[in-house]
């Protein structure tokens, strides 16, 4: 993970190696994913580049507090967040709570105002660990020592995240319905 300072040269170059394998697209088609300490970093660079990316995906972390507010005449929440955003939460991670995540989906998906509704899904990796979004043969020490055991294999986790993130891509698109519309939401 870059620091905050390595950010932007980080994002060029990863765009530019996507480009240098073929990928044509543009500032509308790309969508940023960061995990854990790695979505603060990624959220704050997003909130100053905003027309870099289409959407963005937060697994083991979540939107930070700092990019929403109560409209006190409503008492709906406001956010500030700039791209529609994809939270991945894990049931069983020991290192990013799950009252972090329910606080999350209370925010995001029950008390949004209406004009953002379906902006900012928040759904689980049911029996999923922090680990579970990493290569488990690369886990740092503070994950192995910190989290939960997970349920479900890494080729299991993989196939849901995937599964989760294209509809949030297809949803963002238009071709697909709101995720939190699914059964396994928070």
């Amino acid at each position: 993970m870059p620091n905050p300072i390595e950010q932007d040269g980080a994002v060029k170059r990863a765009k530019a190696d996507l480009a240098a394998k073929g990928f044509k697209g543009t500032a509308e088609e790309y969508y940023i994913a960061a995990h854990s300490l790695g979505t603060v970093v990624a959220q704050d660079w997003v909130q100053h580049n905003a027309d870099e990316f289409k959407g963005q995906i937060l697994t083991g972390g979540g939107i930070l507090r700092s990019f929403r507010s109560n409209n006190n005449d409503t008492g709906l929440t406001h956010f500030d967040t700039v791209i529609p955003t994809l939270t991945i939460a894990a049931t069983k991670d020991g290192l990013y709570r799950a009252t972090r995540a329910a606080e999350g989906y209370w925010h995001g998906v029950m008390n949004v105002e209406v004009d953002q509704k379906a902006r900012f899904p928040v759904v689980l990796l049911e029996g999923g660990s922090h680990g579970s979004f990493m290569d488990e043969d690369m886990l740092p020490v503070l994950v192995k020592d910190k989290d939960l055991l997970p349920e479900l294999t890494q080729d299991e986790g993989y196939k849901i995240i995937a599964e989760k993130m294209m509809t949030f891509i297809k949803f963002v698109d238009g071709a697909a319905e709101d995720l939190n519309q699914e059964n396994d939401a928070v």
